[in-house]
């Protein structure tokens, strides 16, 4: 007996020495040099624009510091497109409208800061096809509910796609998801921001947008059917691989922050700029009107 007891001490003597305790205070370091920021999505539909900021610490709830004394200059395959005019506020624009399929990389100079460099190439524009049915009328909303039939004829390659709309009601605008949302079933969709709704047709909706995936379907017609209504812009977006990660962190860390769970997982907002925060990214834009 007394040397079981003997055995039992040794081992909570050891467990003591070999495992101490767990506890440690860990000090987070917010404060920072500050850094340059840049956004700037290309798309062929409308000349170029970027806007430069300072970054600033996660504790300061301040607006972004813009930049307006730097130097950017476009490079379009390689060969010097142009630099960009500064217009106040941390606003600079090129008069130019960039193409589908070539390669562009931006470069900001600025004496007090690291060169940023990023570099994206602008896709292809969507090739959308569509048919629709009336369902109803609503009187109160003064449109046709509709059921709509797409066909998005994609093209050779890796692609992502953003399904969005737009609509005004009562002269106010919205734009996103929406209630079309919650009647979107395919197999070729993302369900990264999938969110159960006992009252839409499938039991679920999407918050903000719907991402549509060619990953197992390249080369094909992606089919799907969804709801709409007459007076509704709808937009499929081809995102370049540096926005569609921008997007898909956007949205996640945006359901993070209104999410009620006590305990999240931080989203970290995906950047390509190097020496800098911010995102350099390209996308083509199909609208389809209702």
């Amino acid at each position: 007996m007394k040397k079981y007891l003997l055995n039992i001490l040794l081992l909570l003597f050891l467990g003591a020495t070999l495992f101490p305790s767990c506890e440690k205070d860990v000090t987070f370091e917010f404060d920072r040099p500050s850094k340059l920021c840049l956004n700037c999505i290309l798309n062929p539909d409308s000349t170029i624009s970027a806007r430069l900021t300072l970054s600033r610490d996660i504790e300061n709830s301040t607006t972004f510091e813009p930049v307006d004394d730097a130097k950017i200059v476009l490079y379009e395959n390689d060969t010097e497109l142009g630099t960009l005019t500064p217009r106040g506020e941390g606003n600079y624009y090129l008069n130019y409208h960039p193409k589908n399929q070539n390669e562009y990389k931006i470069v900001v100079l600025h004496p007090d800061f690291d060169n940023l460099t990023a570099q994206t190439v602008v896709p292809q524009k969507p090739i959308v096809g569509h048919r629709q049915d009336t369902l109803e009328y609503s009187e109160q909303g003064l449109y046709y509910l509709l059921d709509v039939y797409y066909e998005i004829h994609d093209t050779p390659g890796l692609t992502n796609y953003w399904l969005y709309g737009k609509h005004t009601v009562h002269g106010v605008t919205y734009s996103g998801g929406g209630f079309f949302t919650s009647s979107v079933k395919a197999p070729f969709i993302d369900n990264f921001n999938r969110q159960t709704d006992t009252e839409a047709q499938h039991g679920f909706t999407y918050s903000y947008y719907v991402r549509i995936s060619d990953v197992g379907y390249d080369g094909s017609i992606l089919r799907f059917s969804t709801y709409g209504k007459t007076g509704l812009f709808t937009s499929f977006l081809s995102a370049d691989e540096h926005y569609d990660k921008y997007i898909k962190s956007s949205v996640k860390a945006r359901m993070n922050s209104e999410g009620e769970l006590p305990f999240k997982e931080p989203v970290q907002i995906y950047s390509n700029i190097k020496n800098g925060y911010g995102i350099f990214g390209a996308c083509t834009i199909t609208t389809i009107k209702l």
